[in-house]
This record gives C-alpha cells, sequence and structure tokens, in this order.
C-alpha cells in the first residue's frame, strides 16, 4: 500500500510538472537588470559610463606585462616555480604567442572596454541635457581611443570595433590596417578633446578632462608620425601644456605622495578605492619584494 501510493504521488508530480511546462519562461532576471531593461534615464547612462572607468583595472592589471616587462623599467626575477614564470619568461624575451595567459587576458580585457564604450555611445538617446550627453560621449570615446591606442601600438593592425556586436559578428571581423586604426583614434581623441570639461567637482575627481584627451591626441599624432599629424601635435600639446594649468613638481616624491592624490603633474590616472577585500591597486603586492611576507604590504610579494 505504501508503495502504491508513492508511485501514485510520482505521477501526479510528473503531471504537474508537464502542465507547468507550458507556461511561458519568464527570461527577466528577479535580482538584476537586463541589458534591454538599463539605459532608460541620464543616471544609468551615468553608472554604465562610471563601469568603463571600472573596467580599466582589469586592464591595468596586465597592462605592465605586455608593456613594461619587455624594457628597462622592470626587471623579472625568477623564485622556485620556474614553470610559473613562463608567461612571463616568454613576454620579457620578445617570444610570445597568442596562446601566452597575458597577452590573451590583456586582449580580451581592452576589448571589453571598448564594448563597454560602444554601449554607451549607442544610449545616450536617453540623456536629458545636450550638455551631460557630449560629456558622456567624449568620456566613452576617449576610453575607446585609448584602449584602441595601446592595442594599435602593440599588435599593428586590430579588430576596430565601433559599434555594440554580437559572437557571430566578432567571428567575422576582419583585422584592420594600423592607418584604419588611426582614423578612428584620432577621431574619437579629436571629439573628446573638443567636448571634454577642463575640470570636475570634487564628486568627479578622476574622470577624462579635455586636457586628458589633449595629451593622448598629441601622442597619438605623433606616434602616427606624419608631416600633418607632426604640426597637429605641437598645437595641441602646446595646448595642454600652456592652458591646462598643469606642471612639473619640483619634487619626484611629491607625484606619488598618497596625501597628495592627482597634483598638478596627473593629467588622467586609472583610480582606485582603498581597502582589502578586492579593493584597491594590485602593485604593491605585485612589486613589493619576494617573500617579505607582510614587512612591506599586507599579504608579502609574489
Amino acid at each position: 500500500m505504501k508503495n502504491y501510493i508513492i508511485r501514485i504521488t510520482a505521477l501526479l508530480a510528473i503531471i504537474v510538472g508537464f502542465q507547468s511546462c507550458e507556461d511561458a519562461i519568464d527570461l527577466q532576471p528577479i535580482s538584476d537588470i537586463g541589458a534591454e531593461g538599463f539605459y532608460s534615464n541620464t543616471q544609468e547612462v551615468n553608472l554604465a559610463v562610471v563601469g568603463i572607468y571600472n573596467s580599466l583595472h582589469l586592464k591595468q592589471r596586465f597592462e605592465w606585462i605586455v608593456t613594461e616587462l619587455r624594457s628597462d623599467n622592470t626587471q623579472l626575477s625568477f623564485d622556485n616555480s620556474v614553470n610559473a614564470n613562463v608567461p612571463y619568461r616568454q613576454l620579457d624575451r620578445f617570444v610570445s604567442n597568442s596562446l601566452n595567459e597575458f597577452t590573451a587576458s590583456y586582449w580580451r580585457a581592452s576589448y571589453k572596454t571598448i564594448g563597454l564604450c560602444n554601449n554607451v555611445l549607442v544610449n545616450l538617446d536617453v540623456v536629458d541635457d545636450p550638455t551631460t550627453a557630449l560629456q558622456f560621449e567624449g568620456e566613452a570615446r576617449f576610453l575607446r581611443a585609448h584602449s584602441l591606442f595601446n592595442l594599435t601600438r602593440l599588435y599593428g593592425g586590430v579588430f576596430v570595433v565601433t559599434e555594440p556586436i554580437d559572437a557571430a559578428q566578432a567571428r567575422n571581423l576582419e583585422r584592420k590596417s594600423i592607418e584604419e586604426a588611426y582614423e578612428v583614434i584620432i577621431e574619437d581623441l579629436e571629439f573628446a578633446y573638443a567636448n571634454l570639461p577642463e575640470s570636475y567637482d570634487n564628486t568627479n575627481i578622476g574622470r577624462a578632462t579635455k586636457w586628458a584627451a589633449g595629451a593622448e591626441l598629441g601622442k597619438a599624432l605623433l606616434t602616427q608620425a606624419t608631416a600633418a599629424s607632426t604640426v597637429r601635435a605641437e598645437i595641441i600639446l602646446r595646448e595642454v601644456a600652456t592652458m591646462s594649468g598643469k606642471r612639473l613638481l619640483s619634487s619626484y616624491a611629491d607625484v606619488f605622495n598618497p596625501n597628495n592624490e592627482f597634483n598638478d603633474e596627473i593629467i588622467f590616472a586609472v583610480r582606485y578605492q582603498s581597502g582589502l577585500l578586492g579593493l584597491g591597486s594590485p602593485f604593491a603586492n605585485l612589486f613589493s619584494p619576494l617573500q617579505s611576507e607582510n614587512a612591506v604590504v599586507l599579504g608579502g610579494g609574489v
């Protein structure tokens, strides 16, 4: 009798299950806002712009490995785990390939930033104030150009993505030439230089300014290295030098003084929130001496 009741109960559960499957599944998440439900007002677009800045943390985590590690500014030291150092040694010796974990990670992080920029740029129509919309567009285009500029200098002609795309479209992309990449880079930076504010209030310190865009624009024009771009670079960089209020500090130590953040020598920098458990910059731990335990920073050196 007991087994009979169990079979009846199981059969009823199956029937109920089949009946419930006839209802359409609600694809809207309960605890999160879906992409289609976001970008509905100025505040949400602002949050998306802040998200672009936040994405720079992942890029910075790997950027020193694909750039500074190859220069005389950093020196690779070896610990007992020689195998763990292989990806570093490949980049240090200029023998890396696309399978190198740091190359792949930097590539993905860069295109994540570019993708976030493109998402903002196609949703600016919900921003009511035209001046604010221009600022958001300038910030997104500056940060897109910044990522594309670094990718182009590292890898030559790369994928130039200027609008949101899906996976199928991404698989069919072709790499652009260096010249085509620079067209987008310089166009973005020219727009940012023309439309970003010269400064912000204390609640928005760290956002890209007109002078950050100008400095990057001058750098990109000099790197492009044509006769016309060199002339344009001199004009822009003289404006930044004479009109931005930026200057060289008398003491090198003052540039990196924690109490002197965003001083007159800093035109643009990636900001971090202080604290532990995922907050703050990782670089103190990355560059502290090996096996220093907690003598330098909490967590020791790597």
